[in-house]
């Protein structure tokens, strides 16, 4: 292992958000998310749906988050995550969120998500926000229709 790696995989991810998004509103352009969780191979072009989620986050950051995921599933069944939104936080600051990302099917019958995130904001004090690529993670439970999320810096 060189040094660079010990490095790297020594250093721990700080949460500066987490909580549980639930879904609001699904969009499908065809077929439905239903038929390929019961395994209905996706169209030769892939699939599109618009998944609407809103929830609570805590710590660092906390407030209300509304975000539309687009998700692409390609044909060979990879769901290719691309959600847009904004956290209004307890203050009153307005701060944009955008991930992009893949999720994957676990054995437990959940979905692991992982995206790269990027915050942008006005607000003075989130404005340490601007300068960092974050680390979203996450476990959908399509059963609960919720995602939990924690977001990483």
């Amino acid at each position: 292992m060189t040094s660079l790696t010990r490095t790297v995989t020594a250093a721990a991810f700080e949460s500066v958000a987490s909580g549980q998004l639930g879904f609001t509103n699904m969009v499908d352009y065809g077929i439905t998310l239903p038929e390929l969780a019961s395994g209905t191979t996706p169209p030769p072009q892939g699939a599109r749906f618009d998944l609407s989620l809103e929830g609570q986050l805590t710590g660092p950051i906390t407030g209300k988050m509304l975000a539309t995921d687009y998700i692409n599933v390609r044909a060979d069944g990879r769901f290719e995550l691309n959600m847009f939104g904004q956290i209004t936080t307890t203050d009153g600051a307005l701060i944009s969120f955008e991930g992009h990302g893949v999720s994957v099917h676990k054995s437990d019958g959940t979905e692991g998500v992982r995206m790269s995130v990027k915050l942008v904001t006005q607000s003075s004090e989130y404005a340490w926000v601007n300068s960092v690529t974050f680390i979203a993670e996450g476990i959908v439970d399509s059963a609960a229709n919720t995602l939990a999320m924690s977001l990483l810096r």
